[in-house]
């Protein structure tokens, strides 16, 4: 249960700072920033699984990135993406 409260909070933290970014910086900015974090995401995840010993400094920052939280922040950088759209139509 602690890995489930602990995954939803780093998607809200995300998404909030998803809708931050897309909203001071613009939509493109915001796309650019989740592609770049999707991608690194993926590399990560598939350097943390492989069993060689960690000599760049990429493969030392998959074996402290555990994929949990990297791929709640992937998940959380989407949503909030979408969510920002639906903010700047309603116009509150």
């Amino acid at each position: 249960m602690l890995y489930l409260i602990l995954f939803g909070i780093f998607v809200a933290l995300a998404a909030a700072l998803s809708v931050w970014c897309r909203i001071r910086w613009g939509r493109a900015v915001g796309f650019v920033a989740g592609v770049a974090l999707t991608v690194l995401t993926a590399v990560l995840f598939f350097l943390n699984k492989s069993d060689s010993v960690a000599d760049t400094f990429l493969e030392k920052l998959a074996d402290m990135s555990p994929p949990l939280i990297t791929a709640a922040l992937v998940i959380g950088w989407w949503v909030g993406y979408a969510a920002a759209r639906l903010f700047a139509r309603a116009r509150f």
